[in-house]
């Protein structure tokens, strides 16, 4: 006789979570990558992230090992902007924005990255990113197997994975 409590009592569970519709919460964090441009540096970044309206500003201080932030909320629907500006006292050395989709059950990346070359490669769980070119003044050009690479660029890009089942890449 138990089962048909036990069924009962799932079927309202399942009604509740249906009719409150109760998602799983989202999160982000942002992560700084600059392993080559000795002008650049973490406390030059200015970062702004707008989600539905609410705006969040980052500082150095929001910053910890690895030069990655810690998790936020970001809600589960509407979108996720992040405004990322390079700064050099006055001078903006470098800028840009992307925006996001923002879905259930879903762990996003917002990495800001220095580099030469396009910062997906060789990355699993990334997805879209813009680049932006850094003020002339503050290119630094290093050799690679004898070839100058100047790394002239700030790309934002956004990697992620699910909450609930993460991918194992």
């Amino acid at each position: 006789m138990a089962k048909p409590i036990l069924t009962n009592l799932a079927l309202w569970v399942i009604a509740m979570l249906i009719a409150c519709d109760i998602s799983l919460p989202s999160r982000a964090k942002i992560s700084f990558r600059n392993d080559v441009n000795q002008f650049i540096s973490l406390d030059m970044l200015d970062v702004l992230v707008s989600k539905n309206g609410h705006e969040r500003h980052f500082t150095t201080d929001d910053f910890g090992l690895e030069n990655v932030t810690g998790y936020f909320a970001t809600g589960t629907s509407g979108e996720i902007t992040a405004f990322v500006k390079i700064r050099d006292g006055d001078i903006t050395v470098a800028e840009g924005s992307i925006t996001n989709q923002l879905i259930e059950d879903y762990s996003l990346n917002i990495i800001i990255v220095l580099s030469a070359v396009r910062p997906d490669y060789g990355c699993f769980g990334c997805g879209r990113y813009a680049g932006f070119p850094i003020d002339p003044a503050y290119i630094d050009s290093t050799v690679f197997d004898g070839e100058v690479a100047k790394f002239d660029s700030m790309y934002i890009m956004l990697a992620g994975n699910w909450i609930t089942n993460p991918v194992d890449y």
